[in-house]
């Protein structure tokens, strides 16, 4: 499919849904079920992935050269092989609170406990959400659009009897609009400075209310976000260039550079509407940023978490603040952002099949992450519908909108790829 024929078939399913001038509630956007169907499928759409599943095209079939071992089994379930299963016995580990004391969580693994069950039972192998909850209880929030992941290392802990004990390592996990610039497993962004050079001018508001105010600190952090997402993807053509995929991916990762560009300036433009003031970004810092080596597992794992996940969200998150949005400067702004990050999606999704096609060994590992990250968790605290108004929904209407994208767009797309790509792996070994 040509990039032209994409971005047609995008903005056709996109512009079906509602206009800024419909009345919506902020709390219903996430339950829209039939655009989050157009956007599942304009992403299989992208993939050449009929309906019948049919084999694509554009990116060339999976048959032929080194595929690697892959488990020739259809019923390979969503986390592969991955059976939950912990070791009993722990090491000696820093325990919760004296990690929050030292100001240590997400640095390491640490030991956290909750309570028994109440009806007498086993302690459960990995309670994944308790073990959250407590991280929020004990330790606080960790930022702004962040949340705690708990990754199992061992447990339950046999040596203690008063509470069901586990060893985790604690990582930070934050949500970004549009493609995540991450070192080291945490999303980069500069800070907000004065200065107009980035904002693109669309006229200030005549009066400054504070919910202008909550929505404008709400826009720069996206504007941020945007303006990291440039060097997100920059370093992607690197990694594309560095992988040998072909030029229609590597000419798509650059248009979504300039799209970028463009998004955070009508980003910072939009936070100089609401709040009076021209604000841009600082300096990018970007120790760390380039691996010395590159490996396909590492793009496709990274494309899997920025792109296939942030990208689809971001889509279906700017298409629900323009559905609710009430200023007629800033709903243009999120409906361009909306089809832009529904290509940049299906440019994720093109590459992971792409991706598959050379290593189906990785499918089952793609398959075991979706299941252990699950839908992106976002922070649920300080209800704010009135920020609708300005374009930003507020934190129970994003957590909302992430578990539809989670059930009803990602993991569908991945169910058709994954059938897909295993039985072209089968019918190659089957004319082998």
């Amino acid at each position: 499919m040509s990039s032209r024929e994409l971005h047609d078939f995008l903005r056709e399913s996109t512009d079906s849904g509602p206009s800024c001038a419909t009345a919506h509630s902020a709390g219903d956007v996430g339950s829209s079920v039939p655009a989050l169907q157009r956007l599942r499928a304009g992403l299989i759409h992208a993939m050449g992935l009929a309906p019948s599943l049919a084999l694509a095209a554009a990116l060339g079939a999976c048959v032929g050269g080194d595929k690697g071992a892959v488990d020739d089994e259809d019923e390979v379930p969503w986390g592969g092989d991955d059976t939950g299963e912990l070791a009993r016995v722990c090491g000696d580990v820093t325990e919760l609170e004296e990690a929050v004391e030292a100001g240590s969580v997400g640095e390491g693994e640490v030991l956290v406990c909750i309570d028994l069950p109440s009806d007498g039972a086993d302690c459960p192998p990995w309670p994944e959400d308790a073990l959250r909850e407590q991280l929020w209880e004990v330790a606080g929030a960790p930022a702004t659009d962040c949340v705690w992941h708990p990754d199992k290392v061992c447990g339950p802990e046999t040596g203690i009897q008063d509470a069901c004990c586990y060893v985790a390592d604690i990582l930070v996990e934050c949500w970004s609009e549009g493609r995540p610039f991450t070192v080291d497993g945490e999303a980069r962004t500069a800070c907000l400075v004065d200065g107009s050079s980035w904002s693109s001018a669309m006229g200030t508001l005549p009066t400054l209310t504070d919910v202008q105010v909550r929505a404008a600190e709400g826009w720069a952090e996206a504007a941020l976000a945007e303006h990291a997402s440039v060097a997100s993807f920059g370093r992607f053509v690197l990694e594309l260039m560095a992988v040998g995929a072909p030029p229609e991916l590597v000419a798509g990762a650059t248009r979504a550079m300039a799209d970028e560009i463009a998004h955070a300036r009508l980003a910072f433009g939009v936070v100089e509407r609401l709040s009076g003031q021209a604000r841009g970004p600082g300096a990018l810092p970007l120790a760390g940023a380039l691996p010395e080596h590159v490996t396909l597992r590492d793009v496709v794992m990274g494309t899997l978490a920025e792109g296939c996940v942030n990208e689809t969200l971001a889509a279906a998150e700017a298409r629900a603040a323009a559905s609710v949005c009430q200023d007629p400067q800033i709903c243009p702004v999120l409906e361009r952002i909306a089809v832009d990050e529904a290509e940049h999606s299906a440019l994720a999704w093109r590459f992971l099949r792409w991706a598959l096609c050379q290593d189906p060994s990785l499918i089952a590992e793609v398959g075991a992450w979706l299941t252990a990250h699950g839908a992106p968790t976002i922070n649920k605290a300080d209800p704010d519908p009135a920020l609708a108004a300005f374009g930003r929904l507020d934190g129970p209407t994003r957590a909302g909108l992430a578990e539809s994208v989670w059930s009803h767009v990602i993991l569908p797309a991945w169910d058709a790829l994954r059938h897909d790509l295993l039985a072209e792996v089968r019918d190659g070994a089957s004319a082998a």
